[in-house]
């Protein structure tokens, strides 16, 4: 065979393996990245519409566990599929299963009168409540939600101080585990592992949010006091009333690294937290989708892909109670 034949047709081949490898790969993957970014989006916006996306990104309808928009605070945490009580030298309440959502949190030195008998302050309610208030950390595999997911809780688990739980899940061939933890203040912290035991890769897309529904029935909505939405991105503090969030062209999206995502008024402060070394993007919004007025301060990590066999730990925080500066701090 003549040599520069042999030596044009490796070349050939050589200039097509790069080509695959430098050009068509990367963009692929940037292609499959973008597709995973759509498909979560569109699950985080449905969660508050009563709608589930699946992996292809289409909408599915399903029960939402909020259909009665009405249910008292007792009824709704007795609703829920399950959930760990929790209990610290500063709150007293429950962690909701579904979505290993923090619904429930009473605060033991505040009450809503002076007088020693009465009822302690709460600050985080179920989402069927008529003015709920909760906050949730989670990941979108795949681009399905895992609003409607149910968690397995070690029986009769109490979250302290001193004593974590550890709450596990699976949803087809990954295995999903939660370490939830508590100080003797108001921080939980959140490290959700997530394994890939099937043969495909998977999308993960870490977010986290604080929702607030309807408006607080103790709104005082004074010209100099700040209730609502907000959030801090590399130090700087981002934050819209109720009211003007009304006008879709109003919502907030900053990226930056180190913050948070919450709901606030007077006195008490929900929040969602990311990991404080990696860029997130901030979004404060009123939900569209939702069918009645929901409010929302969302964080969303950079999504990645999981390999088979592979693990990774997403860590994160939730805030959930007074305003005490030392405490900010």
């Amino acid at each position: 065979m003549d040599r520069n034949f042999v030596l044009a047709l490796g070349l050939a081949f050589i200039i097509l393996i790069g080509w695959d490898f430098l050009i068509m790969r990367p963009q692929r993957a940037a292609f499959e990245a973008s597709q995973a970014e759509i498909a979560a989006q569109q699950a985080l916006a449905a969660e508050e519409a009563g709608a589930t996306v699946g992996a292809n990104g289409l909408t599915a309808d399903f029960t939402p566990p909020s259909a009665d928009e009405s249910l008292t605070r007792e009824a709704a945490i007795a609703s829920a599929p399950g959930r760990v009580l929790i209990d610290t030298p500063t709150m007293t309440g429950s962690l909701n299963l579904q979505g290993a959502t923090l619904d429930d949190i009473s605060l033991k030195d505040y009450r809503v009168t002076p007088d020693a008998d009465a009822e302690l302050v709460n600050i985080l309610s179920p989402r069927s409540t008529e003015t709920a208030t909760y906050i949730r950390n989670g990941l979108i595999v795949d681009g399905q939600s895992d609003d409607t997911a149910v968690w397995q809780a070690p029986e009769g688990a109490i979250l302290t101080p001193t004593s974590p739980v550890v709450l596990t899940r699976r949803e087809g061939t990954i295995l999903h585990q939660l370490e939830l933890s508590v100080d003797d203040g108001f921080m939980f912290t959140a490290n959700h592992t997530v394994v890939n035991e099937g043969g495909d890769r998977t999308s993960i897309l870490p977010y986290g949010f604080a929702v607030q529904k309807n408006l607080p029935t103790d709104l005082a909505n004074f010209m100099i006091l700040f209730e609502g939405p907000l959030g801090v991105t590399d130090g700087t503090l981002h934050s819209r009333k109720y009211k003007p969030l009304n006008k879709p062209n109003k919502a907030i999206r900053e990226s930056g690294i180190g913050g948070w995502a919450g709901i606030t008024d007077k006195y008490w402060l929900a929040a969602a937290i990311p990991p404080q070394d990696q860029e997130f993007e901030l979004r404060i919004q009123r939900v569209e989708s939702a069918r009645i007025p929901t409010y929302r301060s969302s964080y969303q990590l950079e999504g990645f892909f999981l390999e088979p066999g592979q693990e990774h730990t997403v860590p994160s925080r939730m805030f959930a109670g007074a305003k005490v500066v030392e405490t900010l701090r």
